[in-house]
């Protein structure tokens, strides 16, 4: 014999059915929209005013490097920071890292760059190319390397 349920047995579940799907979907919809419009706490980078109205950066866990690149004219250095005019006239200083290396044409060969360590190679008033990395929250100098007039004349047109 075979049992069989009719139509009017699952009339009784309709109901509670109705009802487990209309909460799943309400309270999916409040979580997107807590989510969506109170804004997150962990934001992956944070600019905010530092000392001396310096840009401080907070970086996420995720992220295993920070880089910039800025390009200009070195405008100003003293033994821990260095200044920079881009062609856009706009002027930014940077502290140095400890380990920062600056890339000088070589005297003989102006095809071949020498890497110096030292504060006293880095020139005024030349167009170079400077790699920042983040270092204790904020973007610190890394290499500056000094571009022949051709090479710089021809990225700043870009």
């Amino acid at each position: 014999m075979s049992h069989s349920k009719n139509s009017s047995d699952l009339g009784f579940y309709w109901p509670y059915i109705a009802f487990i799907v209309v909460l799943i979907l309400v309270s999916a919809g409040i979580g997107f929209f807590l989510g969506r419009y109170t804004g997150s706490t962990n934001s992956p980078t944070i600019f905010k005013s530092g000392p001396a109205g310096e840009g401080m950066v907070k970086v996420s866990p995720l992220f295993k490097i920070q880089t910039a690149l800025a390009q200009g004219k070195i405008t100003a250095v003293n033994n821990s920071s260095v200044s920079i005019q881009d062609d856009k006239n706009q002027i930014g200083s940077f502290p140095l890292s400890k380990n920062f290396t600056v890339y000088n044409q070589d005297a003989q060969n102006k095809n071949i760059l020498k890497a110096s360590y030292e504060v006293k190679d880095i020139v005024l008033n030349k167009i170079a190319a400077v790699n920042l990395k983040v270092e204790d929250g904020q973007y610190k100098i890394i290499t500056i390397t000094y571009l022949n007039p051709a090479s710089s004349s021809a990225t700043s047109k870009k």
